[in-house]
């Protein structure tokens, strides 16, 4: 008998900790959400989403702490502004959840949040604005200066800005936000500059704003609205950023120079490229 009871009171144990520690599920009008210690997560938002609209701070009572990643991606929302409560902790894992925000064009956080903050273009940045999270997608801003002091960019802050134009990138930036699929300004269809201070350390561009490597070894990004229609690579360049020249929009001829190798999905949507000379060099 009481080996029976210790095994029914193992077993109730064990259940009773899985539970605690398993995020359950729950809707809201306009999202879903789980609890996992007290705390909220919004997974998804709802579709229809329209103008101004403000993250709640609590949902039955319990705090949103964190925004899963691509909690309002791919689907269709309107939100112009949005606005982060001083409860939310966390904004996604790896992507900024609010990448799927085509009409986006602020972000403001509630001034007692210590986590994150965003200046007054509504670009959203960690609360010590070494990391620049997220760069809305439907912005007025055409020019915009990065603040010295910031380090990175999240993978994706940029993608699918659309009134870009010019960036510039201060001293203390050394890490764009690419990854091994596409380079940290992918679709970035407006962008026709960027412009490194000369005392970076990371990067550095040329003339023409294309963003390359310190000592000129390995191109980064070709800006996708640069009016160029013929470009020739640098002899220094022997290494290609996957996606470079991605979302090219007026390039119709690319020499690659002293490449050593091409990488897949270079030249993803260039509609006018018209042909691509490779060297003997090139693998």
């Amino acid at each position: 008998m009481m080996k029976k009871l210790r095994f029914f009171l193992s077993t109730l144990i064990i259940v009773l900790l899985i539970f605690s520690v398993t995020p359950v599920t729950f809707a809201e009008e306009n999202f879903r959400y789980s609890v996992t210690n007290g705390e909220a997560v919004i997974t998804r938002f709802g579709e229809g989403l329209k103008g101004e609209y403000a993250i709640p701070e609590t949902v039955n009572g319990i705090p949103v702490t964190a925004i899963g990643d691509n909690a309002f991606s791919y689907h269709h929302t309107e939100i112009t502004t949005l606005n982060i409560p001083k409860t939310v902790k966390l904004l996604g894992d790896i992507y900024s959840p609010f990448q799927g925000i085509s009409t986006l064009e602020k972000i403001t956080v509630d001034e007692e949040n210590e986590f994150f903050v965003s200046d007054e273009n509504g670009v959203l940045y960690t609360k010590d604005r070494k990391q620049l999270l997220h760069f809305p997608q439907n912005s007025p801003i055409t020019d915009y200066a990065v603040p010295d002091g910031t380090k990175m960019f999240l993978t994706g802050a940029f993608n699918g800005v659309k009134n870009l134009r010019n960036i510039t990138l201060p001293s203390s930036v050394t890490d764009v936000g690419g990854n091994d699929f596409y380079t940290g300004f992918f679709n970035c269809k407006g962008l026709e500059k960027i412009i490194v201070s000369k005392e970076n350390s990371a990067y550095s561009s040329d003339d023409n704003g294309v963003l390359y490597s310190k000592d000129k070894s390995i191109i980064y990004y070709y800006p996708s609205a640069n009016i160029q229609k013929t470009f020739v690579i640098p002899d220094s360049v022997t290494t290609c950023c996957v996606g470079a020249f991605n979302y090219s929009m007026y390039i119709e001829n690319v020499d690659m120079n002293n490449l050593k190798s091409i990488p897949n999905d270079v030249f993803v949507r260039c509609p006018e490229l018209c042909g691509v000379r490779v060297s003997e060099k090139t693998k």
